[in-house]
């Protein structure tokens, strides 16, 4: 499985917004279709291994002391 800093900052960005509840319409194309190869999103949100990446790379955060979203 790939982590979190294997993504790009656009990447992480994209999928904090879909953890949120919020949509890609609108975002850079070619950020989107690579998360949707890497199949880590779908046009609907997140995907199971985009919300695991997720979730362990915000444990890893609290973990580490830090407060703030990954």
């Amino acid at each position: 499985m790939m982590s979190w800093n294997e993504l790009t900052r656009r990447q992480q960005r994209t999928v904090i917004k879909l953890f949120g509840g919020g949509s890609i319409r609108g975002d850079d194309g070619v950020e989107t279709a690579d998360l949707i190869h890497r199949d880590l999103v779908t046009r609907n949100g997140l995907t199971r291994s985009g919300l695991e990446i997720f979730n362990a790379a915000l444990k890893l955060r609290y973990q580490n002391g830090r407060t703030e979203a990954p």
